[in-house]
């Protein structure tokens, strides 16, 4: 989701990004969220603006033990 601006000819002061992240392994997840913070500062500072990242785990990965045969 993203949200901004409530009309199309104007130039919001701020915009809201939301999403899920989804993985089998909280390494990756932690990696994930490194990753995305070091974009959004990165693409922030580039356009003079402040970046501010919420990283909510809401649940832990599902991982099924091995099939039994």
């Amino acid at each position: 989701m993203i949200h901004a601006a409530k009309a199309s000819d104007v130039i919001p002061d701020s915009c809201e990004f939301q999403g899920t992240v989804r993985t089998s392994l909280l390494d990756v997840l932690d990696l994930i969220k490194g990753r995305m913070k070091t974009v959004a500062e990165h693409v922030s500072a580039g356009r003079d603006a402040l970046c501010d990242l919420h990283f909510r785990r809401n649940y832990p990965p599902t991982i099924n033990p091995p099939a039994r045969l």
